[in-house]
C-alpha cells in the first residue's frame, strides 16, 4: 500500500472521530399553546374554550396543550411553561401548580363535569407575588417524556393550592401574551445549553420622617418634635437576571450516524477527488 493511500485512510479516520466526539450546538423554540380552557365548578357545564382569559382559582382550572410534533427524536436540555398573570383577587402567596393531563379533551366542550383525568404529582409550581407579569413553570422532564410518548400528549391542568379564596387570570392563545412554551433542545451528541430568566424582586419600603419645630413666644423658646410616617408605602421593582447552564448528553442512533456521515462526505467529496487525482498522476510519473 503506497503512503498516499495510507494518508487517505488517515485523515478519513480522523475526520469520522471528530464528527462522533465533537459536541453539538443547542437550538431553541417557542411555541404557543394551540389549544387552551379553563372550567368553573360554579359553572360546571359552561364551556369557556373561546375566552381571551383563563381564570385559575378556588373555583377554577385552566387547561393547556401544545403540539410538540416538531420535536420528534430529538434529546431536551431544558423546556419551560410561560404564562402571563394579568389581573386576579387574594393571590398574594397563592401557589399555582401544573399536573400532566392523563385523557383527552376538547376545547370547544370541555366543563368542570367532563374534566379530564389528570396526575396527583406536581410537575411544577411557582407562589404568586403580583400581577401584569410572567410566571415559568420548569417542565423539562415531562416535555422530554411526551415528546418520547407522543399518544400521552394531552397538555397540562393548571390548579390553585391555596388556603386563600381567590383566583388569578392569565391570557389564553386568544389574548395578546398568550402561554408560551420555550424548549432548548439537542442535535447530536452532546451540547452546552445557557438558559437565562428573570425574576421580580418587590422591595417594600416605610419611610418615617421626623420634623423639628421651634417656636418662640414671649420670653421662653419652644422646641417641638413631631414625627409622621407615611401612610403609603413606597414600592421598588427590582429585576435579577441569573444564568444558568444545562448539560445534556444525548444518544445518537445508526440512521443518525447515517445521516452525518453522508453530509461529512459530501462536504469533503471535492478534497478526496483530488487527492485521488494527485495519486493517479504520481503513479503514472512513477510509471
Amino acid at each position: 500500500m503506497r503512503l498516499s493511500n495510507k494518508l487517505l485512510i488517515v485523515l478519513m479516520l480522523l475526520i469520522i472521530g471528530l464528527l462522533l466526539i465533537l459536541p453539538a450546538s443547542g437550538d431553541y423554540s417557542t411555541l404557543n399553546s394551540n389549544v387552551d380552557s379553563y372550567v368553573s365548578s360554579s359553572a360546571p357545564d359552561n364551556n369557556y374554550g373561546s375566552s381571551q382569559t383563563l381564570y385559575i382559582g378556588t373555583n377554577y382550572k385552566a387547561l393547556i396543550k401544545f403540539d410538540l410534533s416538531q420535536y420528534q427524536g430529538k434529546q431536551i436540555a431544558y423546556a419551560r411553561l410561560k404564562i402571563y398573570v394579568s389581573g386576579g383577587s387574594n393571590y398574594a402567596n397563592a401557589i399555582i401548580e401544573v399536573h400532566r393531563i392523563l385523557s383527552d379533551w376538547n376545547e370547544s366542550e370541555v366543563t368542570y363535569n367532563t374534566l379530564p383525568n389528570y396526575l396527583n404529582e406536581t410537575v411544577s409550581n411557582v407562589t404568586i407575588s403580583g400581577i401584569n407579569q410572567w410566571y415559568e413553570f420548569d417542565l423539562t422532564n415531562d416535555i422530554q417524556y411526551l415528546i418520547d410518548n407522543p399518544s400521552e400528549n394531552y397538555g397540562w391542568i393548571l390548579i390553585w393550592n391555596s388556603d386563600l379564596t381567590g383566583y388569578i387570570t392569565i391570557h389564553s392563545k386568544e389574548g395578546s401574551n398568550p402561554p408560551i412554551l420555550e424548549i432548548y433542545y439537542i442535535d447530536g451528541t452532546s451540547a452546552t445549553v445557557t438558559v437565562t430568566s428573570t425574576t421580580t424582586e418587590i422591595i417594600t419600603e416605610t419611610i418615617i420622617e421626623t420634623t423639628t419645630v421651634t417656636e418662640t413666644q414671649a420670653n421662653a423658646t419652644i422646641t417641638k418634635t413631631v414625627t409622621s410616617t407615611i401612610t403609603s408605602p413606597t414600592t421598588v421593582t427590582q429585576t435579577i437576571y441569573s444564568t444558568k447552564t444545562e448539560y445534556q448528553n444525548a444518544s445518537i442512533n445508526a440512521s443518525e450516524i447515517t445521516s452525518s456521515l453522508g453530509g461529512l462526505l459530501t462536504s469533503i467529496l471535492p478534497l478526496l477527488l483530488l487527492i485521488g487525482v494527485v495519486g493517479a498522476l504520481a503513479k503514472a510519473v512513477r510509471g
